[in-house]
C-alpha cells in the first residue's frame, strides 16, 4: 500500500448491529484524511472467520511466491 493510504478497522454500531467496517482511507489534498469507497463491512461476530480465511489465503499467497 502507498504510504499515504492506510486500513484503520473501526468497530461501530450500526441499524443495532455491531459491524466490523474496514476502509481504505488516503490523504485529502487539504492533508486529511478521508475514507475511500474501497473496503467491506459485516457483522463483527464474523470478524474470526473473516480472519481464519484471510490468514489462509495470505498462506497460499506465500506458499505459491506471490507475497513474501
Amino acid at each position: 500500500m502507498p504510504s499515504s493510504s492506510s486500513a484503520p478497522l473501526p468497530a461501530r454500531e450500526y441499524g443495532g448491529h455491531q459491524l466490523f467496517n474496514a476502509r481504505v482511507f488516503f490523504e485529502a489534498q487539504d492533508g486529511g484524511m478521508r475514507p475511500g469507497k474501497a473496503g467491506v463491512a459485516f457483522q463483527l461476530d464474523a470478524l474470526p472467520e473473516f480472519a481464519r480465511a484471510v490468514t489462509a489465503a495470505l498462506d497460499e499467497a506465500q506458499v505459491r511466491g506471490l507475497v513474501k
